[in-house]
Formats: C-alpha cells, structure tokens, sequence
C-alpha cells in the first residue's frame, strides 16, 4: 500500500509518509536536535517542507501525481441514481447559491486546525439540481487522482454543514489543499474530506471509501 505524502515532490525528491512523519513526532527528533529553531530551519529543505505546515494543514496524497487546476475549468458530474445527471462547469457552481461556514478541521492522525473558513455550495443544493432517485441511500465523492474516493450516507451528505469548497480563508484553495473543489464534512474526521473533487455518484448502498478498505472506520463521527 502506497502511504500518503506530506508534500508535493519535485521529480527525484522523495515522499514523506504518515507512519515516518509520525514516528519523527512521536520521538521527538527534530526537536531534540536543536528545538523550533532548528525545525524552522529543516523546513526550508524541499524534501521535508510538509513538516511545517503554513496554515496548520499537513498534506495528504495517496497518488503519485495531484490533479492541476487551471483556475476556470473543472467540470464537476453527477451521476449515478438521479433523476437529472449533469455536468456543472466551474463558473456554473459559482453562480449557485454559496455558504460561508467556519468549522474546526479534525484529522484522524491526531492534529486539527481551528477555525477554518470554508466557502463553496453545500451538497445539498447540488443534490437538489439532480434530484436522487427514491432507490438512492448514499452518495460517493470521487477525487481526479483517479484512485481516491469516500461516501456519505444520502442524510448525511444533505445535511446543512456538509459542502463543496472552492474557497479556504477567503482564498481560492490551492492545489494541494484539493482545488479545484473539496469535500468539508465538520462533524467527520478530515479523511472523509476528498479533495479534487471531479465526480458525485449517488448509490442505492454506501460504497467503502479509500482509507476505510484499510481499516479506518466508515462512520467517522468526531468523538
């Protein structure tokens, strides 16, 4: 199994996975070996950056390549069991009805940014335009990495914090932080969350998501 990075790699720079950046954390090392001055220090070095995260968000790809957005085109589909498949390009969800939420960001591995501002059109209002069949019960988020992908059950995803972020901190998100369009699920741990969201299926059963068919749990409430 490929671990997630921490940050993106330039071509022969190698990747940081999660049982090695949690291993260094818990033993302390790089403190140890001269404090904040010395981690600062570290972070400027491309193949350990991840390490210091600029706006507390450590970055995540079970890919080995991450999804490029131009910052116009993204075509977003729904499909699956609904009445009305479609296909919103990315000026057309800007032109939805948006929601401004602020929400703490949990990840499972033990770290969390507190208050984040996200910004987006709650599913919700993209499942109204494609009106779910009544054999619907769930609904997959599918990443353009072509190998990430989680669900909700079609209650929580219609649920008013749930939404599809374009916006971070009153910023258009940026690539590694999943543009062109992430999944916010507050009251979920963050692996819920898929990034690069280019495909919304909606599905009679709850489909297994990419970290759950390796042990995590698929109804990851915040405790």
């Amino acid at each position: 199994m490929k671990e997630p990075g921490y940050d993106m790699a330039a071509p022969g720079q190698r990747r940081v996975g999660r049982r090695i950046f949690l291993a260094i954390l818990a033993g302390g090392g790089v403190v140890a070996a001269g404090g904040a001055q010395a981690f600062g220090a570290l972070g400027k070095l491309p193949v350990i950056k991840g390490f210091v995260p600029q706006d507390g968000f450590y970055f995540y790809t079970v890919s080995s390549t991450e999804p490029s957005f131009d910052g116009t085109n993204w075509p977003l589909r729904i499909e699956g069991l609904v009445e009305n498949p479609m296909t919103i390009t990315f000026h057309s969800l800007l032109g939805l009805a948006q929601a401004d939420q602020v929400h703490d960001y949990m990840c499972v591995t033990g770290w969390s940014v507190p208050k984040v501002r996200w910004q987006g059109p709650l599913v919700s209002t993209l499942l109204d335009l494609a009106k779910p069949l009544p054999t619907a019960a769930a609904v997959s988020f599918d990443s353009a990495d072509g190998v990430y992908t989680d669900s909700l059950a079609l209650a929580e995803a219609s649920r008013p914090e749930v939404l599809l972020a374009h916006s971070k901190n009153g910023a258009r998100l940026e690539q590694d932080r999943g543009a062109a369009l992430r999944l916010v699920v507050p009251f979920m741990f963050g692996y819920k969350g898929t990034k690069w969201v280019n495909r919304i299926r909606l599905t009679a059963t709850q489909e297994i998501g990419y970290w759950e068919q390796r042990g995590y749990d698929v109804n990851a409430y915040l405790k």
